[in-house]
């Protein structure tokens, strides 16, 4: 009957314990670059969930200055300008709130799942660019149109941006996914267009006046 020595016993114990050791790091390094992938799934998601209902949101905006009846109201003790002021605030009151309850709405989800914070700022920022552009686009339409159908323009318009949008290259990308390397300079080309919006929307508001007005019919 072979005998075996405590201590080969004791050694070969030992060997065991450090061959399996490593499993455990190996697993939780791997636990740990799922959840970092989920939370950059989840991010991404939210970010296209806004981004969707901000467009859907902009886009029935934009069918609020349409004034089929301008033709016939041009003589009235309040200014057309002042009229078509009141339906963008009206837009705006209606807009506002909606984005800010789906924004609470995709933020806790992402949150309480993946515990990374959604960049709701930025997000919003991007909204309201969105919306100064479609203005530009609706004035634009107006005067075009003799202050009937701003709609015709800015609704297309929209369309064509937001695919636009989508199929830019990395380098020059304006939708990015939050958790990408190329969210910050997406910030700054945001910015950019942003300038751009408001210039575009002062112009636009300047031929809106009645000198100008004429050459647009």
């Amino acid at each position: 009957m072979p005998i075996v020595r405590a201590g080969s016993l004791k050694n070969s114990h030992h060997h065991r314990s450090q061959g399996t050791s490593s499993f455990p790091e190996e697993s939780s390094t791997d636990i740990t670059s799922v959840d970092q992938g989920l939370a950059s799934l989840e991010s991404a998601v939210g970010a296209t969930l806004l981004r969707i209902a901000t467009v859907a949101a902009i886009g029935g905006m934009v069918f609020l200055m349409d004034d089929p009846a301008a033709a016939g109201t041009e003589v009235q003790p309040v200014p057309r300008w002042i009229r078509q002021a009141l339906r963008a605030v009206l837009g705006l009151v209606l807009f506002v709130p909606s984005w800010v309850v789906s924004a609470s709405v995709v933020k806790t989800t992402v949150n309480s799942t993946t515990g990374e914070p959604l960049p709701v700022t930025d997000l919003a920022v991007e909204a309201g660019i969105l919306m100064a552009i479609c203005c530009a686009l609706v004035l634009f339409g107006l005067n075009r149109s003799g202050g009937t159908s701003g709609s015709s323009v800015a609704a297309p318009g929209l369309a064509v941006l937001v695919l636009v949008f989508i199929a830019l290259p990395d380098g020059a990308a304006l939708y990015t996914d939050p958790a990408s390397d190329g969210w910050a300079a997406a910030r700054q080309r945001w910015q950019w267009l942003g300038g751009a919006a408001l210039a575009l929307c002062g112009l636009q508001a300047w031929m809106r006046r009645p000198g100008y007005a004429s050459l647009w019919r």
